[in-house]
């Protein structure tokens, strides 16, 4: 249920008072989850004004001519049908994110002053110099992670704290100021449930969620930044690979390195994703789907697969590449350990020839 938004109200705006408002959307495919009784009640409690446009987001598909007709009585007058299946249908060829919500977090850093300002504002473009150090020297870090749906409607995230804690420590080697975590989430857990209208019911499908920090001072010159920006951004997404589950073509590459120890690769930042195109395009050239990336120096142990970390199952061991500053600290790694010994399988992190 939606309201349209009148600045002129914010001011004065009551929990007591009624909504009063000239339109109102029940969405998410609402028949499987709201009752008429329900409906009627909720459109009774806000009040619209005489006229408004009640809208019902209907699925075609799981709806029946009864429930509609108990929908009108209860007072809707308007019914859309299909949004969101033909919705969920877009999502099962979307892949990777690139449609995204109405709004985004916003929060900036100025020396002196430190983290201030949180906010959650419409989506739009960024108003930045020609000469913000992000743009010349890549002093920025990012994140990435997901919101899901579950069988009954409600909407989870996974450990996202974890997320935060990597964030803070990709801060700390780009010497970009730190954030408290708690902070981090609720303003994710914030922005998610205003835009939880836009996490996919369709199964494989999700939410992405994309927090980052850039360096903004119209400065060319190489140094920590004094001004920042910290942004979460979202984006409803299909599988990350157009074969979705099923197994990748991976190609071992043995002329560049992504990383190396006392470098960037256990930050995320963007120069780990820059460095790694070309051998990305050679793989895509030669028909595979990923990277494998062995390490920087001896070039003969298993490090990472492109956005994956790497296991093996050896005599009935799990392997898998110690973390020693080149490799990403993966959440579902850290997870994928933790689950393999309390099973009671045996897990060993250690340097693995190729």
């Amino acid at each position: 249920m939606k309201r349209k938004a009148d600045p002129s109200c914010q001011h004065r705006f009551s929990p007591d008072a009624p909504l009063c408002p000239d339109t109102l959307y029940f969405g998410g495919g609402t028949p499987s989850l709201l009752a008429p009784e329900d409906a009627a009640r909720l459109i009774a409690a806000a009040s619209p004004l005489p006229g408004a446009e009640v809208t019902l987001e209907a699925n075609p598909e799981t709806v029946t001519e009864a429930s509609l007709c108990a929908f009108r009585e209860a007072g809707i007058n308007r019914i859309s049908f299909g949004v969101q299946s033909a919705r969920d249908s877009q999502l099962k060829t979307l892949g990777r994110p690139h449609i995204f919500t109405d709004h985004m977090f916003v929060m900036n850093y100025d020396a002196g002053q430190g983290w201030h300002d949180a906010r959650i504002v419409p989506y739009g473009d960024l108003s930045l110099s020609p000469a913000a150090m992000c743009l010349h020297y890549g002093q920025e870090i990012f994140e990435g992670l997901k919101a899901y749906r579950t069988a009954d409607g409600s909407v989870q995230l996974f450990r996202p704290q974890e997320n935060f804690k990597r964030m803070n420590n990709s801060a700390e080697r780009m010497v970009i100021p730190k954030i408290n975590e708690e902070d981090m989430l609720y303003a994710l857990k914030t922005l998610v449930k205003m835009e939880q209208d836009w996490v996919p019911h369709t199964e494989g499908a999700s939410l992405y969620i994309r927090p980052f920090i850039i360096a903004v001072d119209p400065y060319v010159g190489v140094k920590p930044a004094d001004h920042y920006l910290f942004i979460i951004i979202l984006s409803p997404s299909g599988a990350y690979y157009s074969t979705g589950l099923n197994p990748v073509k991976i190609y071992v590459e043995n002329k560049y390195v992504r990383a190396v120890r006392g470098g960037t690769g256990f930050a995320k930042t963007a120069a780990n994703y820059a460095i790694s195109l070309a051998g990305q395009e050679e793989a895509h050239e030669q028909d595979y789907e990923q990277v494998l990336w062995l390490d920087g120096v001896e070039r003969k142990y298993v490090e990472e697969v492109g956005s994956m970390n790497i296991f093996f199952v050896i005599d009935g061991e799990v392997v898998t590449p110690q973390l020693l500053g080149s490799v990403l600290p993966g959440i579902t790694r850290k997870s994928a350990i933790e689950i393999c010994k309390k099973k009671g399988y045996k897990v060993r992190r250690k340097r693995h020839r190729r």
